[in-house]
């Protein structure tokens, strides 16, 4: 049987012990401020990022990993005999995926070469990755790997609130009224990534910081609906006492097996702004 190669982006935010440990690739999102091209977590690093948007300069753009990077970093894997296995930033949000199907199309649709939209983001997709890494691991194909991460849908979830609504609406994601609204009353928005279409939808608000980071582990539970939370992702965009203490109600309300840590990627953060967390979970 041919040996797997995980690939992913860099939005998965996966942690480098894990990336090391099942040799996974990870291709670079681009971002664009004030002049200049980064690619995420090279040219640029979370605390960087989120510090200069904190010192009000302007708002960067972000865009997809391209279908060149894709088909450089494959092709050679393919030409050596082994198959490659690609999930990472939802199509609802990125383009990054359709530029995964462009390349597979030039490289001559090999089944070799196999995809599969996760649906969702930032830990949440890295979760998914790591179950088809395992899989890989153990001497599954490149379609065991689509199999798993198809099957783990459903167990895995994420949540997200941000500090304000000025970064949501200074990119043009909510409208004016809702801003001055949202940030006379402290309204803090409560996330999450459709599990139908991959995009962010608004859930429910509430009326604090506090309130947002207890709801936020309150739906994890409700959510698990009494399977066992195998293991919970904490992130944040400049936000670690807070990140802090989301994990440790988090712990204390599902005592998952594992934790993962990571800081935001830009390509997202640049989005949501400052001050952004994230509790993303895995089920049994």
């Amino acid at each position: 049987m041919k040996p797997v190669k995980i690939i992913t982006d860099s939005a998965a935010d996966l942690p480098k012990d894990l990336q090391e440990k099942y040799d996974i690739s990870i291709l670079p999102l681009h971002m664009h401020w004030e002049g200049k091209e980064y690619l995420d977590r090279i040219d640029i690093q979370p605390t960087e990022c989120y510090e200069r948007m904190v010192a009000g300069a302007p708002l960067p753009t972000t865009s997809q990993v391209t279908v060149a990077q894709f088909v450089e970093l494959v092709r050679p894997f393919l030409e050596e005999g082994r198959q490659v296995f690609y999930t990472g930033l939802s199509s609802g949000v990125s383009a990054t995926f359709n530029s995964a199907q462009l390349a597979k199309q030039e490289l001559g649709n090999s089944e070799d070469f196999q995809i599969v939209d996760s649906k969702t983001s930032s830990l949440a997709a890295c979760f998914k990755l790591l179950e088809a890494a395992k899989i890989a691991a153990e001497g599954g194909d490149a379609m065991a790997c689509v199999k798993i991460v198809e099957d783990t849908h459903s167990r895995v979830g994420t949540y997200f609130t941000v500090a304000t609504l000025e970064y949501l609406h200074r990119g043009g994601r909510i409208n004016t009224a809702k801003r001055i609204f949202g940030s006379a009353l402290q309204i803090k928005p409560i996330m999450w990534m459709n599990k139908e279409d991959g995009k962010i939808d608004l859930l429910e608000s509430v009326i604090s910081r506090k309130k947002a980071i207890n709801r936020m582990v309150e739906l994890m539970v409700k959510e698990a609906a009494g399977r066992k939370v195998l293991a919970i992702g904490v992130e944040h965009a400049l936000a670690f006492e807070e990140a802090a203490e989301m994990e440790a109600k988090a712990v204390e309300a599902v005592h998952p097996l594992s934790i993962l840590r990571a800081e935001l990627s830009p390509m997202i953060g640049a989005h949501v702004g400052p001050g952004t967390l994230n509790l993303a979970f895995i089920c049994e």
